[in-house]
């Protein structure tokens, strides 16, 4: 394409399917736009954990999706690309190994019903997939899962409390173990 950018072109691959004529095409282009080996910059190379409008500068309207789209035009070994990979904390952060069991169940509201002046029931579910079940934030985020999975709550809560139960449980075997170790001491 005459008078085509390597940005525009880049940009334009994206919705080109690979066995394609017009691919093949672009392909021709490589050369010029993308001297070496590099595919650009490898950030969030598993793909984003986060929705892709999770913004990272507001002020210069930058998103998780624009960090993937600018990082196929950055050189892997830049300054730029460096920078770039400190925003894969926000845009694609491990799963947590035990994730917090908001809304076990499922969502039962309409996924857009807000829970805090800028979070969803969407957003909630999604966020509790990257925290620790233990994590403190945990917490408060299962004191707002009442507004998207109102019958799920009480589920997760009588799941929350079915550890505190054999703690109290525990109690009657902790006195066998305790005069147990009483007897070792005396003896």
């Amino acid at each position: 394409a005459q008078g085509t950018t390597c940005g525009g072109l880049i940009s334009d691959a994206l919705n080109v399917e690979s066995d394609s004529n017009r691919c093949n095409n672009m392909l021709g282009a490589e050369e010029v736009c993308c001297p070496g080996e590099s595919d650009g910059c490898p950030v969030c190379v598993d793909g984003l954990t986060v929705d892709e409008s999770t913004v990272l500068d507001e002020g210069r309207g930058r998103t998780c999706a624009t960090l993937l789209e600018d990082a196929l035009e950055t050189d892997p070994d830049s300054n730029r690309c460096n920078n770039m990979k400190r925003s894969e904390a926000v845009c694609c952060p491990p799963p947590a190994e035990d994730p917090c069991p908001v809304c076990p169940g499922g969502i039962t509201v309409d996924g857009a019903t807000p829970v805090t002046d800028e979070r969803t029931c969407d957003n909630l579910v999604s966020d509790a997939m990257l925290v620790e079940s233990d994590d403190d934030v945990c917490e408060s985020m299962l004191g707002l899962m009442e507004t998207c999975c109102p019958e799920g709550s009480e589920a997760a809560a009588v799941a929350t409390d079915a550890p505190v139960a054999p703690a109290v449980t525990t109690d009657a075997p902790v006195a066998s173990p305790v005069a147990a170790t009483d007897a070792p001491a005396a003896a």
